[in-house]
């Protein structure tokens, strides 16, 4: 028996918001489905779900479904769950004919039944694909890979299809590895054995990013990059300052763009800002745009940048082709925990 749905769903950073499925056959004992882990994320757009609850619906004359959210905390709004076209699929078994009793005799014999029941057609497993959207939000991110890595490590339980995205170099084991090759596809520098054409990661993730769109207030969460002016052949330093009033970060995506026929990029280096990313890393995934991410492991307050925090993101480091008054480096997208920060 397989749950199948579309979903647009938005939620925080799972150590504030929480959210769930899950599938009940009485409604009164419920069996987690699945839960959100890892760092803030909202779908870019409807997302095809499908969930095998075999285990709990298979037999049964009637199930009960149930999307949660909770518990919650009040500082940062998120959409939640939006959910539409809900379908239940499921193989029936064949029936199996009544025996037809042997008639009576004097001496008593073992009579075989005249039919033989068919045996129970099984449920078929989806197809296992592995493209490294381990939170099927449709980006490719350090969110995916920080929830790989917690996979690796048997800290994270995941469902079928997680477990199968998080392989994503296909070797049938959930390792480092796989945690690393997410982490180089979410910078637009590698793939994932299955890569599919509806999950975006470096430079493309530009196409699908929506800007918040709750008003700026002062409790936004602000991200801003620091330019300066420049001559000829020096070399440059471009801060990106970060001020989370109310998000705590532990995972991050963004892309910048920059002129590159003047401006030539060597180095991007963590700021003061760091909680000994997990990885961090930046990739030039397109001509003057470049794709920088990291995470944590996520599990605990100290492996973040806690809310209340003010300081340098990372710096990028340049060589310049020629005189610029200003260095117009721009935010071009945001993404994972900086996903509803306000660029300046």
């Amino acid at each position: 028996v397989e749950v199948r749905f579309m979903r647009w769903l938005g939620v925080e950073n799972s150590i504030y918001d929480n959210a769930h499925f899950r599938v009940s056959n009485d409604g009164v004992n419920w069996v987690n489905i699945w839960s959100h882990s890892g760092g803030s994320f909202t779908d870019p757009d409807w997302v095809p779900i499908a969930y095998d609850i075999s285990a709990v619906a298979d037999n049964q004359p009637t199930v009960y479904l149930r999307w949660v959210m909770g518990t919650t905390d009040h500082s940062v709004v998120y959409c939640g769950w939006n959910i539409d076209d809900v379908e239940i699929w499921a193989d029936l078994d064949s029936a199996s004919p009544t025996p037809t009793p042997a008639p009576p005799t004097a001496t008593p014999t073992s009579v075989p039944p005249t039919n033989t029941p068919a045996p129970p057609t099984q449920t078929p497993t989806p197809d296992c694909i592995h493209h490294g959207d381990v939170n099927f939000d449709g980006v490719i991110s350090a969110a995916d890979a920080q929830l790989a890595f917690q996979i690796a490590l048997g800290q994270y339980i995941p469902t079928y299809e997680e477990e199968c995205a998080a392989d994503c170099n296909g070797d049938g084991v959930v390792s480092a590895s796989d945690a690393q090759l997410i982490f180089l596809t979410a910078l637009g520098a590698d793939e994932c054995a299955d890569p599919l054409e509806t999950r975006f990661s470096g430079a493309d993730l530009v196409h699908v990013y929506q800007p918040p769109e709750a008003v700026m207030d002062i409790n936004s969460n602000l991200i801003q990059v620091e330019n300066i002016s420049g001559y000829m052949d020096d070399i440059v330093l471009v801060q990106v300052w970060l001020d989370n009033p109310t998000t705590p970060v532990d995972a991050f995506t963004l892309n910048l763009g920059y002129d590159h026929t003047k401006m030539k990029l060597i180095d991007i280096d963590p700021g003061d800002l760091n909680p000994e990313w997990v990885d961090f890393g930046w990739n030039i995934s397109d001509e003057g745009i470049v794709t920088v991410a990291a995470y944590t492991l996520g599990l605990d307050v100290s492996e973040l940048i806690p809310a209340g925090s003010e300081g340098v993101l990372f710096e990028m480091i340049f060589l310049l082709d020629a005189d610029v008054d200003d260095s117009n480096v721009q935010i071009l997208s945001l993404h994972d925990d900086l996903q509803e920060f306000f660029a300046l």
